[in-house]
């Protein structure tokens, strides 16, 4: 039972209590004297009733102050159940925002580590380059030390070179030179009679064989070279009459400077001696001919008088020529070869060449293999220079497709067919 239900029970027990109590005094005092023991009774038992009501009365009241005690324990849990939850609301936002801030601080670990990571490997990084450049710092240490030794050697090399060109010059003053050949009188052949009925070749009689600008000989050329040796000449190596090509001189530097070498300087051999026959090819305006078998007449050195006679591009190609590997040569020394030229500490050689015939065998030989142009290409350069098992060997590199000079010897106008320069070939031996 509630306490509401408790409160109705109490008041109408009142009501009736007091309707009683009425109806007590309204007995007594109405029947006062006529009141029989039936009555009494009945009070009696109204009174037992009404003490027994207001027992229960007390008991209801009791009850009902106990329930309002207890509602108001109750309320009181329920304020402290309401302060505990929001206490927990709060506590549960905290967590939260706890545990977003322990995200958020992993995340920036994390990052952190990758960043301690990536720094790590950059600093390796660093540490490998650091080493590898200590490694280069001390080979270029060493590098430096030698170049500044071989400096140094260059420095007593240049002072030894500059006492031997006084001595030199001072011979030289002592002890004039004596007779020498007349290069261009010689080549041009005012000072000897030619063979009777040996005839004037021209640069027009004879074919292009290979256009390319190095000599690259067929295979097979070896035996048709006398000692497997042959002489090829650009236009700044040779000196060629005003018409034909009965004579010839070739130039070259007696001496060349090799700086992979300990003692630097090295003859340069051509392996032919006054008296030898060589074939000979030329490289023209349109490639390499076969100009025919010569025979070396004279050879010699040229005096400083002589070079300074010779054209200025001859006289740089020869320069040119006095130095292999020019990447590996000392400025200083290739700015004093000009000198050394001048005084006649450095000379350049010659060859007097005289036509002796032609090698029929070796030209065919050569046009069997030549190529067909393609375009302005030209031929290919499938030939190899050092052929077979004997290995045909050639001197002189070229370095220049430049064209004879006007005086210096003619260049085909045109390139002869085979039969053409079959059929003139024919002509030529009837005569």
């Amino acid at each position: 039972m509630d306490g509401e239900s408790a409160q109705v029970v109490i008041n109408l027990l009142t009501q009736e209590i007091k309707a009683l109590n009425g109806q007590l005094r309204l007995s007594q005092e109405g029947s006062r004297h006529s009141v029989d023991s039936g009555l009494l009774e009945k009070v009696a038992v109204l009174e037992s009733e009404n003490r027994s009501l207001k027992q229960e009365v007390a008991t209801l009241e009791r009850k009902l102050s106990s329930r309002h005690a207890g509602g108001s324990h109750l309320s009181d849990q329920k304020s402290e159940t309401l302060r505990l939850q929001v206490t927990l609301d709060e506590t549960s936002d905290e967590l939260a925002a706890s545990l977003i801030a322990r995200e958020k601080c992993l995340k920036e670990m994390d990052a952190l580590r990758e960043k301690n990571d990536a720094l790590s490997n950059k600093h390796d990084t660093l540490r490998t380059k650091y080493k590898a450049s200590k490694a280069l710092a001390e080979e270029v240490t060493q590098a430096s030390n030698q170049v500044i030794k071989k400096l140094e050697e260059s420095e007593v090399k240049v002072t030894d070179a500059q006492a031997d060109l006084d001595a030199l010059r001072k011979s030289m003053e002592k002890a004039p030179e004596g007779p020498q050949l007349n290069l261009m009188e010689w080549v041009s052949g005012t000072a000897v009679t030619h063979r009777a009925g040996r005839p004037k070749l021209q640069f027009a009689d004879l074919t292009v064989f290979l256009k390319d600008s190095r000599l690259d000989l067929p295979k097979g050329t070896a035996k048709f070279l006398k000692d497997g040796v042959s002489l090829h000449f650009n236009i700044n190596e040779v000196l060629w009459p005003s018409s034909g090509m009965q004579r010839l001189i070739s130039l070259h530097a007696t001496h060349r400077y090799n700086p992979k070498l300990a003692e630097g300087w090295e003859p340069r051999n051509l392996q032919t001696q006054i008296g030898d026959k060589r074939e000979v090819f030329f490289l023209s305006r349109e490639g390499w001919i076969y100009c025919g078998r010569y025979c070396c007449k004279h050879s010699g050195e040229l005096s400083p008088l002589q070079m300074k006679e010779l054209t200025q591009e001859t006289i740089s190609y020869i320069h040119k020529q006095t130095t292999l590997f020019p990447n590996l040569v000392p400025p200083f020394l290739v700015s004093m070869i000009p000198g050394m030229y001048a005084i006649g500490a450095l000379r350049a050689s010659f060859m007097a060449l005289e036509y002796d015939g032609y090698n029929e065998e070796l030209a065919s030989h050569l046009r069997k293999n030549e190529e067909p142009s393609q375009g302005t290409g030209g031929m290919t350069g499938r030939r190899q220079a050092k052929t077979e098992g004997s290995k045909a060997k050639t001197y002189r590199s070229n370095e220049s497709k430049k064209p004879p000079r006007q005086g210096t010897g003619g260049k085909p106008k045109r390139r002869l067919s085979e039969a053409e320069s079959s059929k003139a070939k024919r002509s030529k031996r009837s005569e």
